[in-house]
Parts: C-alpha cells; sequence; structure tokens
C-alpha cells in the first residue's frame, strides 16, 4: 500500500490545518457576538454549561484512537500493513464496547441529576436540557467513533483529510447554532440538528476513504487482545491529556458557572478564546509535524526526526513572541469591541491568560516528538496531576477572588508544566544517548 511521501503530507497538512484553525478562530469569533445578540447572555452561558458537560465522554477511548493511530503510522512506515489492521481492528472492537456503555450510562445521568437546578439555568424546561444534554452527548460520541476512522486515514498519509473533515464539520455546526440562535430554537431542536449534520458528515467521509482503502473497512475479527492490553498503558496515559484540557477549560467553566453564574462563563470563555488563538496557531506547525515524526521514527530515520524538531523550534519561538506582543498591545481593545461591550475591566485575567497561553505553547511544542511516538506516558500523568490540583484550588478560592482566580490557576498549571516537561525531556535524552 503506497503512502504519500513527507513533503506532500507536510505540504497539505499545513494547507488543511490552516483551513481547521482559519474555521476554528473565525467561528469564536463570530458565534460568540451572535450567540449574545440572539439567545443573550444568560441563555448562551446555560448553552455552554449543558456543552460542557458532554465533553468528559471524549475520555472514554481512553486516548485508544490517537495511540493506534501513532502505531498504525509507523507499522505502515516500516510495511507491516497487516499488523496496521490488527490494530486499527482492536481499536474497533474497544471503542465500540466503550461507546455503548457510555449511551447508557450518560443516559441515566442526564436522566436523575438535576442539571437546572445545579448549575441554576432557568431559560429551558427541565426535560428540554436533560434531552438536549443527552444529545450533545451522542454528538460528541460520534467523534469518538470517527476517531478510528481517522487513525486508518492517518496512517495511509491522509491526516489533512482527516483534519478538513472535522473543521468542515465544526464550521457547519457553527453556522448551523447561530441560525438557531437568530430563528429562536431551544436547546433540543438545536442540539439534533447538530447531531444530524454531524453524522452526515462523517457517513460522506467514510463511504469515500473505505471505497479506496477497502482494507480497513471496520470489523474486529482481527482484534487482538493481547494487543489491546498492551495497549492500555499509551493509551490510559494519553487519556490523561484529554481529562486534563477537559478539566482546564470545561471544569474552570463549570466551577465559573456555579459560583458566579451563567454570564461570569461567557465572560471567562470569550476571554480564553481569544488569549488560545496563539495555541491555535502553533497547532498549526505541531499537528502537521506529528505524523512526520512517527513515520521517521518507524523508518528509524533519526538524523531528519532532529531536524524536524528543530524546524519546530524555531518556527514556534518566533511564532510566541509575535502573538504575545500583538495580543498585549491590541487584545484588551478587540475583547470589548468583539463582545459588543459585555466583557470590559478585565485587564489583570486577560494578560494573565496571555501569559499562560505563552507557557502553553512552550511544553506542547517540547513535547511534540515524544506525543507522536507514544513516549508521552510521564508528561500526560504530570498534566494530570497538576490539573486536578488546579481544579481543587481553583474550588477553593473562587468564590472570594472571582475570575481572577481562574486565570491565576490556569497561569500556575503552565508555568509547572514547562518545567516538568524540560526535566523529563532531560531523562529521555540521557536514556537515549
Amino acid at each position: 500500500m503506497k503512502l504519500a511521501s513527507l513533503k506532500s503530507q507536510f505540504t497539505w497538512g499545513l494547507f488543511s490545518q490552516g483551513y481547521s484553525q482559519a474555521v476554528t478562530i473565525g467561528a469564536q469569533l463570530l458565534v460568540l457576538p451572535l450567540m449574545v445578540t440572539f439567545w443573550g447572555a444568560e441563555k448562551y452561558g446555560s448553552w455552554l454549561i449543558i456543552s460542557a458537560l458532554p465533553s468528559y465522554l471524549s475520555m472514554a477511548d481512553l486516548g485508544f484512537a490517537q495511540i493506534s493511530a501513532n502505531d498504525m503510522t509507523m507499522r505502515m512506515a516500516r510495511g507491516d500493513t497487516q499488523g496496521a489492521l490488527v490494530v486499527n481492528q482492536t481499536a474497533w472492537l474497544f471503542n465500540l464496547c466503550v461507546t455503548l456503555i457510555l449511551i447508557v450510562a450518560f443516559g441515566l445521568f442526564v436522566s436523575f441529576v438535576p442539571l437546572d437546578q445545579m448549575f441554576g439555568l432557568k431559560t429551558e424546561s427541565s426535560s428540554d436540557l436533560r434531552v438536549a444534554t443527552f444529545v450533545l452527548g451522542l454528538l460528541t460520541l460520534t467523534s469518538i467513533i470517527f476517531g478510528v476512522v481517522g487513525a486508518a486515514m492517518r496512517s495511509v498519509g491522509l491526516l489533512w483529510a482527516v483534519v478538513s473533515i472535522n473543521a468542515t464539520s465544526r464550521l457547519t455546526e457553527a453556522v448551523l447554532l447561530a441560525g438557531c440562535a437568530f430563528f429562536g430554537a431551544g436547546f433540543l431542536s438545536t442540539a439534533l440538528l447538530l447531531l444530524v449534520n454531524r453524522l452526515v458528515i462523517f457517513l460522506l467521509a467514510c463511504i469515500q476513504f473505505y471505497r479506496k482503502y477497502p482494507a480497513f473497512r471496520p470489523g474486529v475479527h482481527l482484534a487482538d487482545l493481547v494487543l489491546l492490553r498492551r495497549m492500555v498503558v499509551p493509551s490510559v496515559s494519553y487519556m490523561s491529556y484529554t481529562a486534563s484540557y477537559a478539566l482546564n477549560i470545561q471544569g474552570v467553566s463549570l466551577l465559573v458557572g456555579a459560583f458566579l453564574g451563567p454570564v461570569a462563563v461567557v465572560v471567562i470563555n470569550a476571554i480564553r478564546t481569544l488569549t488560545r488563538l496563539g495555541r491555535t496557531a502553533a497547532s498549526i506547525v505541531i499537528s502537521s509535524l506529528e505524523p512526520i515524526f512517527a513515520q521517521l521514527a518507524g523508518s528509524g530515520e533519526t538524523s531528519k526526526e532532529k531536524k524536524a524538531f528543530t524546524y519546530l523550534i524555531y518556527a514556534a519561538s518566533v511564532g510566541t513572541f509575535v502573538y504575545a506582543i500583538g495580543m498585549w498591545w491590541l487584545g484588551e481593545a478587540f475583547l470589548s469591541w468583539w463582545t459588543r461591550g459585555t466583557v470590559v475591566n478585565q485587564a489583570l485575567v486577560f494578560h494573565m491568560m496571555i501569559l499562560a497561553v505563552v507557557f502553553e505553547i512552550v511544553w506542547y511544542t517540547l513535547q511534540t516528538p515524544f506525543v507522536s511516538t507514544n513516549r508521552h506516558s510521564y508528561f500526560a500523568l504530570w498534566l494530570l496531576i497538576i490539573s486536578v490540583l488546579s481544579i481543587g484550588v481553583l474550588w477553593l478560592v473562587i468564590e472570594r477572588f472571582g475570575l481572577p482566580a481562574a486565570a491565576a490557576v490556569t497561569l500556575m498549571l503552565n508555568v509547572l508544566m514547562v518545567l516538568v516537561t524540560i526535566v523529563i525531556s532531560r531523562k529521555h535524552s540521557k536514556n537515549m544517548a
């Protein structure tokens, strides 16, 4: 099975990542003011809260899609197509079982937990809130299933297609969300429309891929239980990244909503969205290079791997400097204009979030060669530990200090992760020497 050249993969990867990040940035910048205008800050804040809850389901695959993608990419680089098929079907077996269990478990959760009382949600009826939250959970689970398809696509050099498909899904969802708000739709009808949209896009993508690569069609007859057990450790450790991001983003939103109300969620979400544009831009290059690192490691081309990492460091350094200067000088004025005056007088929170993103880009960049080749366990574990501690600290201080506490905790977490990454990277380098 012929693979695309590294140059072709990187070039198409840059274009697809650029498209993806343009969609992300454009949607974030346009959707928030539209939603605040059409739904109002309180109703949009309520939507953000119920949208945050299903995000924790994304941890359900324990990172199997990402780990299998790395493993399959390295196997395909060595010419081991049969081994890659075994990995893919093992991931299918695991993810299908987990998805079925989660549908039942999440259904029970939304049926018995009084979400409206817990978060003070008054814009929708209790029954509509429950069903809408469940539908948003199904929306998340469809992405978990497509992650296994994406792993196969990445292994044959089609990461750009996976990125483009997901970006197109997000783009259409943003348009549909704004449209639903404009026409005064409720949470339930909005959630159902988003689910149908994502199912159609993913189904069309699967049909096209399996026509060209029929060997990767879904199945479990090649699944290997021994391999499944061997994949657990790197998969669970990778899940720590997902869990940590959920805690640091949705977890913070939930705490802000619980202690400070839905309007405060809109404020912190707006600041975080704008300041994280730097992290979003960094991932254009980093995500394009991840499969390159995996292929070079799989084929044993160490010198090229080091050269790629050097390029990554230079690009990240220049990009971070430009981002930090531009956001520090112009960001606040844009934030006020962008939110139509909803978010003002938040200079302390805004500047702490900028610094947090700068430190996040540093550790995210340094970890890239390790994450791409499934050598990320210690990094991920420490990120999860620090994230849990950070949420604990925030829970203790947010009621007294308000939104600045959320920004300070986020900054503290990323500073600590830079230190952890440097220490662990040095140990890896000594062991490989």
